[in-house]
């Protein structure tokens, strides 16, 4: 059985982040962020927010050593 791809809108992205709307949008413009555009709303991966998330808080434990 195949898994379902989950997807987010930018403001659960930008609540999840800390990050502005705006600034993930101009993200998204600049190709920083995958997204599969539908209409005008951006769908982002979840799988890419989650390795965000690791790899700022990889960066965070690194830098305490």
């Amino acid at each position: 059985m195949e898994s379902a791809v989950k997807f987010m809108f930018i403001g659960q992205l930008a609540a999840l982040t800390g990050l502005h709307r705006t600034t993930i949008s101009r993200m998204i413009s600049a190709k920083k962020i995958p997204c599969v555009r539908l209409g005008k709303r951006a769908l982002i991966d979840a799988t890419f927010a989650d390795d965000l998330l690791r790899k700022a808080r990889e960066s965070i434990v690194s830098e305490e050593r």
